[in-house]
């Protein structure tokens, strides 16, 4: 059987898309190249805080908190309207090595101070872990890697119980976590900020944060700038494909004539998150216009190359 795709419009990129019925109560992707008005930057000793595109889980732009002098940097806090929160996600990446630093994403209430809070997540940028502080003292870690972008999920958010569920990469890390703090009825505050040793210089990135009240059909949104211009192109007869996965998943790297044949199936498999670079031999193929397709991550995206002989 002959699998084929209609390219009839030229160039086709199928973008990733957010679907919500659930209540935005907070959001900032940082695409206008700055953070929002609602947040108050909180300066400390030498820590600085940048809006960037050197890097980006999604879209261009990502906030970029660094600093050293072993201070707690408080980074950005922002207020908004004080509900109960049913559903948080977020991206964050770490970027340090053999350092005593720290990320921090807090939720948290009027009455609570940015380094305690209701929901307190950490990234032990020494130790390799994530880390979830709740009540009683307990906490919960999950190993990571350095220099990768994660997207963290709150989810089922039980005022009721005064509990909630972690999840890391759509993966269920752990259920049922209580509060940090027993009393708070209502969450009202966020917080970003980080922490190193003395004469240590530690970074911390976050990107596509929002806050829901309801989680019904909330989708969010995928990484995009997977696939990458081929390289060199025109080519003759090979040429280097390469695309990012910022989480795991199921990848398939197809290419396709003109006229919509499958031509070769470069890439098919479960991948780590990370930076790849493929090899495509077009020595068996007439000249001509290729297309190749990258799926990943619920979405597809096209980009075209030219074979010249």
């Amino acid at each position: 059987m002959k699998t084929t795709v209609n390219f009839s419009a030229g160039l086709i990129v199928i973008i990733f898309s957010t679907v919500l019925s659930a209540t935005e109560i907070f959001s900032d992707d940082f695409e206008d190249g700055a953070w929002e008005d609602s947040w108050t930057l909180v300066d400390s000793g030498t820590h600085e805080a940048e809006v960037t595109g050197q890097y980006a889980a999604a879209g261009q732009y990502s906030i970029h908190l660094w600093g050293g002098d072993g201070q707690h940097f408080q980074g950005l806090h922002a207020e908004y309207e004080a509900v109960q929160l049913d559903y948080i996600y977020f991206y964050t990446r770490m970027d340090a090595s053999r350092a005593r630093a720290s990320n921090y994403f807090v939720i948290g209430d009027s009455d609570i101070e940015s380094n305690f809070g209701l929901i307190f997540f950490r990234a032990e940028q020494d130790e390799g872990n994530f880390v979830v502080y709740a009540g009683n003292g307990i906490s919960f870690t999950h190993p990571v890697e350095n220099q990768i972008w994660y997207h963290i999920e709150f989810q089922d958010i039980d005022w009721d119980a005064r509990t909630w569920d972690w999840y890391v990469d759509s993966e269920l890390v752990q259920a049922d976590i209580p509060f940090r703090a027993p009393y708070s009825t209502v969450a009202s505050r966020i917080h970003l900020y980080n922490w190193c040793d003395d004469g240590i210089i530690s970074h911390a990135w976050f990107d596509e944060i929002y806050l829901y009240e309801g989680e019904e059909n909330v989708t969010p949104i995928a990484l995009d700038h997977q696939l990458l211009t081929n390289y060199p192109n025109p080519f003759n007869p090979t040429t280097t494909i390469n695309y990012y996965l910022p989480v795991p998943g199921l990848v398939t790297l197809r290419v396709y004539d003109i006229s919509g044949q499958l031509t070769a199936t470069v890439v098919d498999g479960h991948r780590s998150a990370g930076e790849y670079s493929v090899t495509f031999d077009g020595s068996g193929l007439p000249s001509g216009i290729y297309f190749y397709e990258l799926t990943a991550g619920g979405g597809t995206q096209v980009e075209r190359m030219l074979l010249l002989k």
